[in-house]
């Protein structure tokens, strides 16, 4: 289910001010977080101190999108030795209505923040988000034709019978081979995405094979292999080189 997961974490040392004066402020903080077909989940804990106050907080996230809906949500707990344990958490849910236009509705509570001086509070909020700009359903990279003269079969860095695109699936952008001729058992990519480990694609349905996480926005360099042949590039894709000259894909994702 969770394709790709990893940990981090981090610290802060400073100073705060509040009316009383001035004091000092340190923390710090670690987690895990995992992301999969579905969407990403994690789960953070903070330490803080600021004076001779401290306090702990314990809180997960999860989003998850599934066509134009997209849920969001966490759950969190504060503990601290000026009282009883505190709980908080949000929800919110983003419906894709038109390439422009978004609804929005969400709720929740929030803890105090002392580092940064503000309160505690809770809200309720409803709107319909604009988008600047259409944001397509699918959005196909130009593709870059092939040399006029090309290299022989066992040197020519592209991939025959498959092409590449990027789709808008709910709010995330996704790659998305498709391979023609039939015959093709397993399509894999690999790329900066994928720490450059090759990665096996979903079989949606006959020629159509989807990356199962959402791209992030910037600059792609992959490579793409049928049934466990060369790394070539797809059609879609611009041709570049890798750190050793070797030919990649190249496309960039909004």
């Amino acid at each position: 289910m969770w394709n790709r997961w990893g940990v981090f974490a981090g610290g802060l040392a400073g100073v705060a001010g509040s009316p009383g004066g001035t004091g000092g402020a340190s923390g710090v903080t670690a987690g895990v977080w995992a992301r999969g077909s579905a969407g990403t989940v994690d789960l953070t804990w903070v330490h803080a101190a600021v004076s001779d106050s401290s306090y702990d907080d314990i809180e997960g996230r999860a989003r998850f999108a599934s066509g134009p809906l997209a849920l969001e949500g966490s759950a969190g707990i504060r503990g601290s030795r000026l009282g009883l344990p505190r709980a908080y958490g949000d929800v919110s849910a983003t419906l894709r209505l038109s390439p422009r236009f978004e609804a929005v509705v969400a709720l929740g509570s929030y803890p105090s923040d002392p580092v940064r001086g503000t309160i505690p509070g809770r809200y309720v909020m409803a709107g319909l988000r604009l988008a600047t700009r259409a944001n397509a359903g699918r959005a196909v990279v130009p593709s870059i034709p092939a040399p006029a003269t090309p290299k022989p079969a066992a040197a020519s860095p592209w991939l025959s019978g498959a092409r590449v695109v990027v789709e808008q699936q709910g709010a995330e952008p996704v790659l998305v081979v498709f391979v023609t001729g039939g015959g093709t058992h397993s399509v894999e990519v690999m790329g900066d995405f994928t720490d450059w480990k090759p990665v096996a694609l979903v079989a949606e349905s006959e020629g159509r094979y989807r990356y199962s996480l959402p791209l992030a926005s910037g600059l792609l360099r992959f490579n793409v292999r049928l049934d466990g042949g060369p790394w070539s590039v797809p059609q879609g894709a611009a041709l570049g080189a890798d750190d050793f000259g070797n030919g990649v894909a190249v496309l960039v994702v909004p």
